[in-house]
């Protein structure tokens, strides 16, 4: 092992700790962030890629159900904040889609968040293209009727390819949709 790659070693694995009071993991900082060096050196230091914020983290903080913490992981804040390469990273790292944070959001609620008028779809294109996603649900509606209402036509067909090819049954007609969610027909 040369100098620098022990230094780097040393600071990512300085860095794996979380700090008093913050319910955050540094890798949660660094995807949050967009640190796409850190979070790689903390990946590589060993970091726990599928923690959740807040869980066993804060002294005498309830667990799960009364956790006033969303319990995210790195990649949904990843996803929250748009880092592409970052999520990319972490999905590489063996980081899991299929988490539901503390309130029971999936990583729909995560996609809907990052969506705006001309962002989002290549985020979208890396989530769809996983495999082990939640089902399709009220979340990845919020997320597609979150496209169409900020005129993302991109996110909004990508979604709806996504949804004709993995929601069975009817067409799901929604307040406020210009036309039903229709999935594939059985």
């Amino acid at each position: 092992m040369n100098k620098l790659t022990a230094l780097l070693l040393f600071a990512a694995l300085a860095g794996c700790a979380r700090h008093e009071g913050n319910p955050s993991t540094p890798l949660m900082d660094a995807a949050a962030r967009g640190d796409l060096g850190r979070t790689r050196a903390l990946l590589a230091a060993g970091a726990d890629v599928n923690e959740r914020r807040g869980v066993h983290a804060v002294p005498g903080m309830a667990v799960e159900g009364d956790n006033p913490i969303a319990g995210e992981t790195a990649l949904l804040i990843a996803i929250q904040s748009n880092q592409l390469d970052i999520a990319r990273a972490l999905l590489e790292a063996g980081a899991r889609l299929d988490v539901k944070d503390t309130w029971r959001q999936p990583v729909w609620h995560y996609l809907a968040l990052a969506i705006g008028t001309t962002r989002g779809a290549p985020m979208t294109r890396l989530v769809l293209a996983q495999k082990n996603l939640p089902a399709v649900d009220e979340y990845f509606l919020q997320a597609r009727v979150t496209a169409r209402r900020a005129g993302n036509d991109e996110v909004d067909y990508l979604l709806t390819e996504y949804l004709k090819s993995h929601q069975p049954g009817p067409c799901i007609a929604r307040p406020g949709e210009r036309q039903p969610l229709c999935g594939k027909q059985n």
